[in-house]
């Protein structure tokens, strides 16, 4: 985010431990909702549980993967995304 010269949140510690209604109102900061991901880069709330944020790309959303500890990709189908968010523009 630094890079394209937009505010980067800091990491705040307390983020690991909101709600669902916690972490959406954060995301909304950076975001607007949009009714589906259509672009590399957009956020998304995935339906598991707890709640996990993803990132589409490529036709398919990165997340973490809780069992690897590590990032994975499935396709956009593979995945039940309750709500997508786009970065504010300037």
């Amino acid at each position: 985010m630094q890079a394209m010269k937009l505010d980067a949140p800091s990491d705040q510690p307390d983020w690991y431990s909101l709600g669902i209604k916690g972490i959406l109102r954060e995301v909304k900061k950076y975001g607007d909702e949009v009714d589906t991901p259509a672009y590399d880069g957009d956020v998304v709330l995935l339906a598991s549980d707890p709640p996990a944020l993803g990132v589409k790309w490529q036709d398919g959303i990165l997340y973490l993967n809780r069992l690897t500890g590590r990032a994975d990709w499935k396709p956009l189908l593979a995945l039940t995304i309750l709500r997508s968010y786009r970065m504010k523009s300037r």
